[in-house]
């Protein structure tokens, strides 16, 4: 492989790396609005700790 071979492999790599966090980001992100959400629930209801 030449050098600019490795430096697209490398570039490749690179970004479906920062992809696959994003998307893993996301999904914690919803997680814990779902997690929110659950939580004023309880709170309207007088279940939560507060």
């Amino acid at each position: 492989m030449t050098a600019t071979e490795y430096v697209l492999t490398a570039n490749c790599v690179v970004w479906v790396s920062i992809g696959m966090y994003v998307f893993w980001m996301s999904r914690k992100a919803a997680e814990i609005d779902r997690r929110i959400s659950q939580l004023e629930v309880l709170q309207e209801r007088g279940e939560g700790k507060v």
